[in-house]
C-alpha cells in the first residue's frame, strides 16, 4: 500500500492539467483510494496546484459493497480539496 503514497504521474499529466487549467476547465480526480491515500498520491506526484478538488469514494459511503455506485447514491456529497486539509459540502 506505501508503494500508492509515492506514485509518479504519466509524463504528460502535468502540461495536461495546466493546459485545461489554463482554458478555465475544473480539474479534478475520482478515485476508489482514501482520502489519505490521495492526498499523498497528489503531493507525491506534485499536481496538487493543477487539481481544484480530489474526490473518494470514501467520503460517499462506508461499506465496500456499496462503492461502485456510491457517488451516484450518495447524499450529501463531500470533497476534499488539495490546498489544505478542508473538507466542503458539494450538495
Amino acid at each position: 500500500m506505501n508503494l500508492y503514497l509515492n506514485l509518479e504521474t504519466f509524463p504528460e499529466v502535468p502540461a495536461t492539467l495546466r493546459a485545461l487549467k489554463d482554458r478555465g476547465f475544473v480539474t479534478a480526480i475520482l478515485s476508489n483510494g482514501t482520502p489519505e491515500m490521495l492526498a499523498a498520491a497528489v503531493r507525491a506526484a506534485g499536481i496538487t496546484p493543477l487539481l481544484d478538488a480530489v474526490l473518494s469514494v470514501e467520503d460517499a459511503c462506508c461499506g465496500v459493497a456499496e462503492r461502485s455506485s456510491a457517488l451516484e447514491d450518495a447524499e450529501p456529497h463531500w470533497t476534499h480539496f488539495p490546498g489544505g486539509s478542508d473538507t466542503r459540502r458539494l450538495t
